[in-house]
């Protein structure tokens, strides 16, 4: 399941050295691009949480 969500994020490293750096990861994701594969996908039954 895929449901896009815009969340405010906002962060403060306190620690980083070369030892033990931080690595952030962002991804821009191509929603006309999902939204067509979405709709190739035949729906499935929902499972029970």
């Amino acid at each position: 399941m895929f449901c896009p969500v815009n969340i405010p994020i906002s962060m403060h490293i306190k620690h980083a050295t070369v030892e033990k750096p931080v690595i952030v990861l962002s991804m821009k994701l191509n929603l006309a691009l999902i939204r067509e594969v979405m709709a190739q996908i035949p729906p499935q039954k929902k499972c029970r949480l």
